[in-house]
């Protein structure tokens, strides 16, 4: 059994999924994290809607920490 080949985001990849998600806002309907792992989808990658949704915590996340950080300093 082979692995799959692990998908890396660009900068513009990740602007693409956070632009789809505010668009359809998936945390309402999840079902909508599909439709969004097709739009994103690049060349011969299919993004799957696990990925888009890790992805889309991901960065929300660390958006949160850095701006914890911000506010710690003040």
């Amino acid at each position: 059994m082979s692995r799959k080949k692990q998908v890396g985001f660009s900068a513009n990849d990740d602007i693409k999924l956070l632009k789809e998600v505010l668009a359809d806002n998936p945390f309402e309907d999840k079902s909508k994290w599909s439709g969004i792992g097709r739009r994103i989808s690049v060349d011969n990658f299919n993004i799957e809607p696990r990925i888009a949704r890790g992805r889309t915590l991901l960065l929300l996340n660390q958006c949160r920490k850095e701006e914890r950080q911000a506010m710690s300093r003040y």
